[in-house]
């Protein structure tokens, strides 16, 4: 709820479309085929977190044609990246992950 007060401040959706429009990117990375195998399950910290920005990368892409507003923010603002991309990893259980193996 945070990231989504900080970062949908102005727009016109609704708190419930912003929750929606994130928990469905979430369940977009964890559903990418990649997302296990080169994710969830590698040990290597530096490349799992290669891998997620890339499957991050390809959903946000996919997400740009339905929310350019919020893409936009993706590829331009540096600070909404690292937001999101922390919150996703919290979303879809990677950095409890982390911390539990690290």
């Amino acid at each position: 709820s945070n990231f989504n007060e900080k970062w949908f401040q102005g727009w016109e959706a609704t708190p419930e479309d912003q929750k929606i429009k994130i928990i469905n990117i979430s369940k977009n990375i964890t559903a990418h085929p990649d997302f296990k195998t080169k994710v969830e399950d590698n040990m290597d910290m530096q490349n799992q977190d290669l891998a997620f920005k890339k499957i991050l990368d390809e959903v946000m892409t996919k997400q740009r044609k339905m929310d350019m507003d919020m893409y936009k923010l993706y590829v331009k603002d540096e600070a909404y990246l690292k937001a999101l991309i922390h919150n996703m990893k919290i979303m879809t259980g990677v950095l409890k992950e982390q911390k539990r193996m690290g």
